[in-house]
């Protein structure tokens, strides 16, 4: 059932081709979802934001659940 639901990123190109725009896909899949659970600290890039990974200069400043860890051996 979930196949075609692999991430965000796949569920967002799903929008794209269902004809919404750049800024609605991006809204529904960022703000409107903390909105909607009343979380408006959530789903917004400002400064002081939460962040799941953070990089800086192209170097990983903050990585919560270790996205860029290396895989063991």
């Amino acid at each position: 059932m979930n196949a075609g639901m692999k991430d965000m990123a796949n569920v967002m190109s799903k929008f794209l081709a269902m004809g919404m725009s750049w800024s609605d896909v991006v809204a529904a899949s960022t703000l409107v979802p903390a909105q909607t659970i009343q979380r408006e600290d959530l789903g917004h890039l400002s400064v002081g934001a939460v962040a799941e990974l953070t990089i800086r200069a192209g170097r990983v400043l903050w990585d919560l659940n270790g996205l860029t860890a290396e895989p063991a051996e």
